[in-house]
This record gives C-alpha cells, structure tokens and sequence, in this order.
C-alpha cells in the first residue's frame, strides 16, 4: 500500500492514533456518525478525519455510499494493522498502568435487568470502592442489539448468548425453583409431583418458559409439565410480584426469593424435582483489546457471588 507523505503536515503521533481507532470504530460499525459518537465526534467532524485519514496515507479506505460501507482493498489492508498498532498500544499502556497498581478508565457493561437491579449492582458498587479511578457505565438491559455499535465492553447475561460475531463464556449456573404461595389452590402440603402442578394457574416468565417446562426427580427421572399460565411476564420482579400475591406457582432463581423462603410466604413446590437450571454467560466483542479492568471486574463478580446461599453456581476455570 502507498503511502503519499508530500505535502501533507502529518499529524502528531496522538492524532494519528485516534484517526486509527475511528477508521477502526466504523469498520465496526459500519457507520460513520456511530463511530463519530463513540468518540465525541459530530458526523461532519469523523467524516473529515476520515478524509484526512485517506489523505495523509494516499488511498481510499472506503467506498461510502448512501446505503452502505464498504472497505477497498488498501482499506483491508490497512485495517490489518491499524488493528495490530492499536491493539499493541493498549497493551503497552495497560502495562505500564499495571506497574502502577492501579485500575483506571471507562468501562461498559450490559448487565441482565433483574441481577443488575439488585445483586450485581451491589457488587458494582463495592467494586468502584476499591477502584476509585474506575468509571462504570452500567446498562440495565436484557437484550443489547450490537455490543459493537454500542461500545460495550462486557455483556453479563442469563442466558445463552447466540451471536457468533462475541466472544462468549459460561461464568456458572443460577439454580431455579418451583415456588407459590401456601396452600396453593386450597392444598395443605405441596404438590409433591409434576402433574399435580397442571390442576393449578401459573405464572410463567415469557424470556425463558414456553409452552411447557421439565422437572427433573433426584433419579434423573424427567417429566414435562404444560403450564396454565393465567400471567405471563418478561420482568423478573413482576413475576415475583404475582407469585406472592397468589395468582399461581413459578418458577424462580433461588437468589431472587431467598428470604421469602426464610420467611414462609413461598413455599417449594414438588421439592424433590427441580427445574433446569439458567446459564451465566459473559460475552466480549470479538478482535478487541480487553483492557485490565474489564478481566478484574469479571475476577471481582467471581469472588463476590455468594453461591451457597443464592443458588449460582460457578464454573471452575
């Protein structure tokens, strides 16, 4: 690839390293006003920067048009190495910070609605306290369109992640159980199989029930149970709410209904079966440099989960 330097003021070495990483930003985008934002950059400004990218190096990066992107073949090649020097660079100054002992930066998280509403943003909080110098960016949200276009540099989710473009891991398991109110349709002890739960209403949790669940006895022993379901949700603490008030059973996280148990107003139903258990998943953008901060908080989350108590379970490394 020729690169023209006559004539050009080149830009110093700070400027060179941000035109980089917005060349890289839109690739990945695949939008010039996206890229600008996460940058702080109007759309006007990230297309001159671009255009001073393409003359300062003497080649067309890319092929705009008014419905797409498309990189040249000196864009592919390009994209190559402005990848390997930035990756290079961060790493050099992660380094560096590291000599320091201590943790600094943005970091952004896409965190699942109900555990980042209570659990995970205690530990969030606890997290900050020892690292001051961090900021975080938490997002409460269920289902990110494009960890990519929105920056994120983490997606903590229950559930798996089906996105092949991210780099996914199993950090463990959240135990669930089938749960109500006391005497439940009248009953005096709880239903101890899985086909006495079908005489009863439900209330199902839309994001991971469907139109029927399987319960598992300690034998390994499987059955299917077909729900009534008379209130469906995809909020987590809704559910909670309608089971407390006795419209029907559930199934729930034991992290969630803990002290309700403690306390008696839920019960375990069909306490010999259980359930399947939720993933944990973390997931990471593929091709980018994960700063230390973001392997310090997922080692932070590890350590601060209560397992015993909560039912989360992790996954050994």
């Amino acid at each position: 690839m020729r690169i023209a330097n006559e004539g050009f003021a080149m830009p110093k070495t700070l400027d060179r390293h941000d035109l980089m990483q917005l060349f890289v930003r839109i690739v990945d985008t695949q939008s010039i006003s996206a890229a600008g934002r996460l940058m702080g950059l109007s759309q006007p400004a990230a297309s001159r920067r671009l255009r001073m990218l393409e003359d300062m190096l003497g080649v067309r990066l890319l092929m705009r048009t008014t419905q797409q992107l498309s990189l040249t073949e000196d864009g592919c090649m390009f994209l190559e190495d402005a990848r390997r020097m930035l990756t290079d660079w961060q790493r050099s100054a992660e380094a560096l910070k590291g000599e320091q002992g201590e943790l600094s930066g943005s970091l952004k998280l896409a965190v699942p609605s109900a555990l980042g509403q209570s659990l995970f943003a205690d530990i969030a909080c606890d997290f900050l306290r020892l690292h001051p110098r961090v900021r975080l960016d938490w997002r409460v949200c269920d289902d990110p369109c494009d960890l990519t276009t929105g920056g994120f540099d983490l997606w903590i989710r229950v559930g798996p992640v089906r996105n092949e473009s991210l780099v996914m891991r199993t950090l463990g398991s959240i135990e669930r159980l089938v749960v109500s109110v006391p005497g439940l349709g009248g009953l005096e002890e709880p239903c101890t199989g899985p086909a006495e739960l079908e005489c009863f209403p439900a209330v199902l949790l839309s994001s991971y029930d469907g139109r029927e669940f399987t319960l598992t006895s300690p034998g390994e022993e499987t059955r299917n149970v077909k729900p009534a379901a008379a209130f469906a949700t995809d909020n987590l603490f809704a559910a909670l709410q309608a089971t407390t008030r006795g419209i029907g059973y559930s199934l729930l996280p034991r992290w969630l209904i803990a002290e309700h148990l403690q306390q008696g107003s839920l019960i375990v139903q069909c306490p010999r079966w259980r359930p399947e258990s939720l993933r944990l998943c973390i997931a990471f953008p593929q091709g980018r440099f994960r700063p230390k901060r973001v392997s310090a908080f997922v080692e932070f989350l590890r350590s601060a989960i209560p397992e015993s108590s909560l039912g989360i379970y992790l996954t050994l490394e």
